[in-house]
Parts: structure tokens; C-alpha cells; sequence
């Protein structure tokens, strides 16, 4: 082998030699090309991706086999070894950022910036004692997903686990993250080099980062998310109908995982199918007897997502129903949200000040007629007031849906806690090449399939979302995830070109 060095990589040898033999629009399979490369002449056969032929050395007279088998395994490993990597630095980036914020927080008790976090860590406790689910008064108040994952922690620790083993957990689930963003790129585009740009993204995104090791539902509701987009995608591939079955039943349930998680995802797959559905359209006049055309594979994605999604989100509904007496989707928080969002003191941040106030009204003057239990009419006081108030001013309306625009999309943080300039500058110079290179990348990609416009869905998603209710660059983190991958997409193209460019150089100085 050491006399061949080009053994090693026969795809240099093409890269650099052979591009010019062969005609343009067949250079990924051929047969026989002879190829004269200084003291070697090269017999090659590519079919499928993979290399065959043989080499002869006119200085020895050897002649050796030359098998692509071992370039794929060798690039394989290479792979391998570069996602260990990154995802190595991931988590200890991650790590990292976990012991500063701790560090940063610990003042507070039990160690916790965000309310949601202290609530979170209350129902973690809750269920890992059996005890009944509720943050004091409140039973209806969380989704069951995050306290679930925090849960194991207090029985590993005999029930008074430290905050930093919380903020490890959700940093090594930000490192698998790393991982699920770099699979779905190569599901979608098969190449490895855009799955390695796409964790690569994901591995240091500032936003990604610092969500990793907050208390918070962010990271495991990301990873079902990519879950959730990837089964859809093979369903949407999928060539068999035992196929197609499996994939959209799997959707189903990675969709109502992620409601657990957060539930305004609840519709999410809905209008994932109504976007399915309205691409496919143009595909009726021209598909209309094939038995997979896209519309057809669409209704029968919906015919499985109904029945199945609503079974797996049928026991929290029940429960649900057993203790208000009607039917809550996922929780009663739905009016404090939407009146932090809009309400005569809403600014686009989030606010929830207003919320004891409205509970003291509750109790001194009850609303009539109502035989509801105490928490379910104090949402209700809560949303018929925003809406109340949104219908009689419109203008201050569409004012916070272009501010709570901004600030979903902004170009450095919103919050004072975050504006020093180091960590402005550092998420500009980082946020603003993804979000332009993502844009190019999807009017590159969304005529090709559905399976690729899917990528945009969740910006879009959330952002109809959170011109409503409050905004802030953490809401925004699982659209960059998809983003991401876009960006790698532009990233690998970028610096395709650049190494064409420069085998090119390489051939005129040969010549």
C-alpha cells in the first residue's frame, strides 16, 4: 500500500484527474475509464457510488486491485470519528455553560432562574413520590413530559437531587441533540459532510447552548421534535404501504410526545398535514393513478395521525376530565398566557405579575352561575378579558404582533440580563450567517419535495405562535434547529465549490 499512495483515497484521484474524462452528465457512474497518472495507468469502473478497477505501476511492474468498498468504510470510520468529536466538545461546551450558570444562579433557592423551572422541579418531586400531580393548588398546570425526565434524578438521589445534576441531564441530552440534528440532515440529503455542518451548528449555536442547561423543557422537547419530523419525512419516502402505515403511526406518537413537552405544539401536526396537503395539490393532475401519489399518501398519513395521536393523549385527557369536569386538552394555562400576550400592560415580554391579582378577584367575586372548579374559572376570567380586550384595540394588537415579531427573531438578546455586548456580539455573528444561509438554502430546496420544505414548518409555526403570546429568542431555538440544517446544506455546497476551485488550480499546474 505504501507504494500506492493513491490507494488510500481513489476519490482524490478522481477529484484531481479524472473529471475532465468524463462527460458531464455522468460522472457518478462509468465504466473503463484508463486514466495515465504519472508512472500509474488506472483501469476504473464506478457503478452505485462504489470504485472498482485496478492499478499498475510502470516502475515496479505490480498491479494491484482497487476496491471502493474500502474508501466508503474508510470514509465511514472518518465519520464517525468527526461526530464523536463534536459531540464530545458539545456536551463539555455544554458542561461548561451549566457550572457558569450555576454558578451565576445560586443565590436564588433552590437554584433556579426561571419560575417555570421551580414548578418543573415541584411535579419532578411530585411524581417521583407518587404523590398527587399539582404546584400547590394548581392540577392542571403542567404538562407530564419534563417532570417525567426530571423525575429518576430524585430517586437517584434519594429525593433531594442537586439543581446541577438537572442542568448535566439536560446537557447530555442537548449533546444527543447535537446527534438527532446530524441525523436528520443525512436522512434528508445523504450526504455526511452536511450532517457533520449540521451538528457542527447545532454543537455551538449560542441559544442552543444555554437552553441545554436550563431547567427547562426546551432540550427534550427539541430531540422529540427532530423525532417527530424525521419518521414524518420517511413516511412521506416511504415506498410500501406496510411502510407508510408504520412511519405515520410513528408520527403520531413522536407528535403527541412533544405536546407532553410543550403544548403548544398540539396543532402542530395538523398544520403540517393542511401544508402536505396544499403542496400536494398540483400533484392531482398529473399522478391521479398512481397508489402513492402525494395527496393519496397524505390522507392516509391523517387517516393514522387521528386515531393514534388521540390514544396516546388520552390518559392526561381523561385525568383531565376527572378533575374539572370538562374537556382540557392539555392545560389550563391557556388564558394567563394569552392575556400576558395581549392585555392593556403587554409589551412583548412576559410578564405573569397580573396573575395573582386576577385570582383574588376569583375568589371575592366568583363568577355566577358557574359550577366549574376554582382553576378552571380563573382561566377562563383570563382569556375572555384578553380577548375582550384585543377586540375593542386592534391597532395595539398588530403593534405587538410586529414587536413580539421582532423579538422572536432579533439579531442579539432581548432580555437586559443578557445585553452584554460580548453576548450580543456573539450571537449576531453567529444567528445572522445560519438565518441567511437557511433562506437561500430553502429556495434552493422547497421545489424538489415536501420532505424538504418540511424544514421551514416550525419557523413558521412559531412564529403565528408567538405574535400572539409572548416572544423571546429561546421560543424560537427548535425552528433554528431545522434551520440549521438548510445552512449546512449552503455550508457544503460553499465549500464543495471552493475544493473544485482548487483541484482545478492543482490540474492547470500539471498540465
Amino acid at each position: 500500500m505504501r507504494q500506492f499512495p493513491y490507494l488510500l483515497d481513489p476519490l482524490k484521484v478522481l477529484r484531481l484527474r479524472m473529471v475532465r474524462y468524463l462527460p458531464p452528465e455522468n460522472k457518478t457512474d462509468f465504466v473503463n475509464i484508463y486514466v495515465f497518472l504519472d508512472s500509474f495507468m488506472l483501469k476504473i469502473a464506478c457503478t452505485d457510488g462504489n470504485i472498482h478497477g485496478i492499478i499498475y505501476c510502470a516502475n515496479c511492474g505490480k498491479v494491484s486491485e482497487l476496491n471502493g468498498t474500502n474508501t466508503m468504510q474508510h470514509k465511514g470510520l472518518r465519520f464517525f470519528r468527526l461526530m464523536t468529536l463534536i459531540v464530545l466538545v458539545a456536551f463539555g461546551l455544554r458542561l461548561g455553560a451549566a457550572y457558569y450558570w450555576q454558578s451565576r444562579v445560586a443565590t436564588n433557592e433552590p437554584g433556579l432562574y426561571f419560575g417555570d423551572s421551580t414548578t418543573y422541579w415541584w411535579l419532578a418531586g411530585a411524581v417521583s413520590q407518587s404523590k398527587p400531580y399539582q404546584f400547590d393548588d394548581w392540577q392542571v398546570f403542567r404538562m407530564p413530559g419534563y417532570p417525567c425526565v426530571l423525575a429518576p434524578l430524585f430517586w437517584l438521589y434519594g429525593g433531594e437531587p442537586p439543581i446541577m445534576a438537572a442542568r448535566i441531564e439536560n446537557a447530555l441530552l442537548g449533546s444527543l441533540l447535537v446527534v438527532a440534528v446530524g441525523a436528520f440532515a443525512f436522512q434528508l440529503f445523504h450526504d455526511r459532510k452536511i450532517a457533520l455542518w449540521a451538528s457542527l451548528l447545532a454543537a455551538f449555536e449560542p441559544c442552543t447552548v444555554i437552553t441545554s442547561v436550563w431547567v427547562l423543557s426546551e432540550t427534550p422537547f427539541c430531540l422529540a421534535m427532530i423525532g417527530q419530523l424525521s419518521v414524518l419525512v420517511a413516511a412521506i419516502r416511504a415506498k410500501s404501504k406496510r411502510q407508510l402505515i408504520l412511519y405515520s403511526a410513528w408520527f403520531a406518537v413522536l407528535s403527541a410526545l412533544t405536546v407532553y413537552f410543550r403544548p403548544s405544539w398540539l396543532y402542530f401536526s395538523l398544520f403540517a398535514l393542511i401544508a402536505y396537503f396544499t403542496y400536494s395539490l398540483p400533484s392531482l393532475k398529473n399522478t391521479t393513478t398512481s397508489s402513492f401519489c402525494p395527496m393519496k399518501r397524505a390522507i392516509i398519513i391523517a387517516l393514522i395521525l387521528v386515531p393514534v395521536f388521540c390514544l396516546c393523549l388520552a390518559p392526561w385527557w381523561i385525568r383531565n376530565y376527572q378533575i374539572t369536569g370538562r374537556f382540557v386538552a392539555t392545560t389550563l394555562q391557556m388564558g394567563p398566557s394569552l392575556y400576558d400576550g395581549l392585555s392593556p400592560t403587554a409589551t412583548g415580554a412576559s410578564d405573569m405579575a397580573f396573575v395573582d391579582e386576577f385570582r383574588r378577584i376569583e375568589r371575592e367575586r366568583a363568577t355566577p352561575n358557574s359550577k366549574d372548579i376554582y382553576e378552571y374559572r380563573v382561566n377562563e376570567r383570563m382569556k375572555k378579558a384578553s380577548l375582550d380586550w384585543a377586540k375593542t384595540h386592534p391597532g395595539r394588537v398588530c403593534e405587538l404582533a410586529v414587536i413580539k415579531f421582532f423579538r422572536l427573531w432579533n439579531v442579539w438578546p432581548n432580555e437586559p440580563a443578557f445585553a452584554n455586548p460580548i453576548v450580543r456580539i456573539i450571537v449576531f455573528l453567529t444567528y445572522t450567517p445560519i438565518l441567511v444561509l437557511a433562506l437561500i438554502g430553502f429556495g434552493v430546496t422547497w421545489r424538489r419535495g415536501f420532505d424538504y420544505a418540511i424544514l421551514i414548518l416550525p419557523a413558521i409555526y412559531l412564529t403565528m405562535l408567538h405574535v400572539i403570546f409572548v416572544s423571546s429568542l429561546r421560543y424560537r431555538v427548535p425552528a433554528m434547529l431545522c434551520l440549521m440544517i438548510l445552512a449546512a446544506l449552503m455550508l457544503s455546497q460553499l465549500f464543495k465549490n471552493q475544493s473544485r476551485d482548487g483541484h482545478g488550480a492543482v490540474e492547470s499546474a500539471t498540465k
